[in-house]
């Protein structure tokens, strides 16, 4: 087979899979206060602190030079465990059913890419993992990647939070994990919503 074909057949193969993602369900699921219980940057900060009263001012150094920096510089000074945090059980369960039934998953979360990608690898259901490294992965940032990658209401997703209102205003369908009834209704005003989720 020559180089010509060999081309070829990647490209055809390329584009079969590109077709089959099409006839997937996309799901974009949020992290922090979603997937789990809490905020890992948080969480980290606070063992940093308790490690050592420095790290105060350390952390408030890194603030200064952006989130996105802060998070990845937190995240390279805290190993975190993610078979040791709070998950939302019902939530897990929901993605394994996702998974089973062919859904494409993709982790975005505002958390920093280390951290995201631990917590992929510990529940082995995401196919892509879209963390915070040189931006800040939340809002209008998320909500600009999903679009330009799947279109607008190319996508479901699930959040929980005034900020992801952003990004559910392009999505096809809104999962919540809330009991925020202020949220949840300016929430179904604005996006179907099919499922939610009790915190």
């Amino acid at each position: 087979m020559g180089e010509t074909d060999q081309v070829l057949l990647k490209s055809l193969k390329n584009l079969k899979n590109l077709k089959n993602l099409t006839k997937q369900r996309v799901l974009a699921v949020d992290l922090d206060g979603t997937l789990i219980q809490g905020d890992l940057s948080r969480l980290a900060s606070y063992r940093l602190v308790k490690k050592n009263l420095f790290y105060l001012l350390v952390i408030a150094i890194w603030l200064v030079k952006g989130r996105p920096f802060a998070k990845f510089a937190i995240a390279q000074s805290m190993k975190l465990d993610a078979s040791t945090f709070a998950y939302h059980d019902a939530v897990v369960q929901y993605l394994k059913e996702c998974k089973s039934n062919g859904d494409y998953l993709i982790l975005a979360t505002g958390s920093a890419q280390h951290y995201a990608v631990k917590v992929a690898e510990h529940l082995g259901v995401f196919d892509e993992v879209w963390g915070s490294s040189k931006t800040n992965n939340t809002g209008i940032h998320k909500q600009s990647q999903l679009v330009a990658r799947f279109g607008k209401q190319g996508f479901d997703y699930l959040g929980n939070s005034h900020v992801d209102l952003k990004v559910w205003k392009d999505a096809k369908h809104a999962l919540i994990v809330s009991s925020n009834q202020r949220l949840i209704k300016k929430l179904q005003n604005l996006c179907p919503t099919i499922k939610i989720f009790a915190p």
